[in-house]
């Protein structure tokens, strides 16, 4: 979805997909908007093929709150954007003592704090950072969790 919109805003821009599901990098591929989609987990770092390059922007949106060792992944996509490089993000928030589980996986979320103190740490500056009040609804219990919506510069 968001590589449909950035290549309607920008349409010489390349995309390149990640993500740890072989479902959903057949599902990419067959979109013919990529140049490249790679199964891999974000928990381990960029892949090594994303990591020959540097960016203009990089979007991780849904897919963080899957991601174990978010630290280290933040501070490698800081170290692989260009200057002044943006970073899109998604974060679940912390809304209470139970984390959201989906399909057996622990979803990870983050209080406000949390999530801009991540993103200084990895060497960020925050330019926009918006509550989204229902970014997950559970299937089973139909509760909803809300995220935030970060757009962050090198």
């Amino acid at each position: 979805m968001v590589c449909s919109w950035v290549k309607e805003q920008r349409p010489f821009y390349r995309c390149i997909g990640v993500d740890f599901s072989a479902n959903m990098v057949a599902a990419a591929l067959n979109r013919h908007i990529y140049e490249n989609v790679f199964k891999y987990d974000l928990s381990q770092g960029l892949p090594p093929e994303v990591q020959r390059e540097n960016y203009d922007v990089i979007f991780a949106i849904g897919c963080l709150e899957f991601v174990s060792n978010l630290p280290s992944l933040l501070s490698q996509i800081h170290d692989h954007l260009l200057p002044e490089g943006r970073f899109w993000l998604t974060l679940l928030e912390k809304t209470g003592p139970s984390d959201v589980v989906l399909f057996g996986t622990r979803l990870i979320s983050y209080s406000e704090e949390e999530a801009k103190a991540l993103l200084a740490d990895a060497g960020f500056r925050l330019t926009d950072f918006e509550r989204c009040p229902a970014a997950f609804t559970n299937s089973i219990t139909k509760s909803q969790t809300p995220c935030f919506l970060i757009i962050a510069e090198k």
